[in-house]
C-alpha cells in the first residue's frame, strides 16, 4: 500500500519553539457526571514548564469535544479562542486557569470522551471520560 501522494504528517514530530504555545500543558478539572441539556462547567489549567515565557499573541484557540459510543454518534465539538485580554504571556513555572462552560444538547446517556487542545502546532491538550446522564 502507497501513500497514494500525500505528504507525512510533520505536527506530530516537530517540536513547538521555544516561547510558543505550544510548549504549554494541560490539565482538566471535571465533574464526573453531567446532566444532557444541562450545562458542563470545568477548568482548565496551562502551565509553562519550560524556562521561557510564553507568550499569548496571538491569542490562541481551543477545540472542545465530545464523544459518545452509541447515536448519536456525531461528536460535539466547537472551537474557540481563549480569552487573554488580562495577559499577554505565561511566565516560566507559572500557570493560568480558565473556567470553561459548554452546553450539551439533549443527547444520549452514558459514558463519554471529553477531549480540549489548544489549536497550535504541538497541540497540547488533554482529555478524561465523562458520564452523561438523562435530562430531568
Amino acid at each position: 500500500m502507497t501513500l497514494l501522494g500525500l505528504p507525512q504528517r510533520t505536527t506530530a514530530t516537530t517540536r513547538p519553539s521555544a516561547g510558543s504555545a505550544g510548549t504549554l500543558r494541560v490539565t482538566l478539572s471535571f465533574p464526573r457526571t453531567a446532566r444532557a441539556g444541562g450545562m458542563l462547567r470545568y477548568l482548565v489549567t496551562l502551565t509553562n514548564p519550560t524556562d521561557t515565557a510564553v507568550r499569548l499573541d496571538p491569542c490562541p484557540s481551543y477545540t472542545e469535544a465530545v464523544y459518545l459510543p452509541s447515536p448519536p454518534t456525531d461528536p460535539l465539538s466547537r472551537a474557540l479562542f481563549l480569552n487573554c485580554d488580562s495577559m499577554s504571556s505565561i511566565a516560566p513555572g507559572q500557570h493560568v486557569r480558565y473556567q470553561m462552560r459548554l452546553p450539551l444538547p439533549a443527547m444520549a446517556s452514558g459514558l463519554a470522551k471529553f477531549g480540549w487542545h489548544l489549536n497550535v502546532p504541538g497541540e497540547p491538550g488533554a482529555g478524561t471520560m465523562l458520564a452523561v446522564r438523562k435530562a430531568g
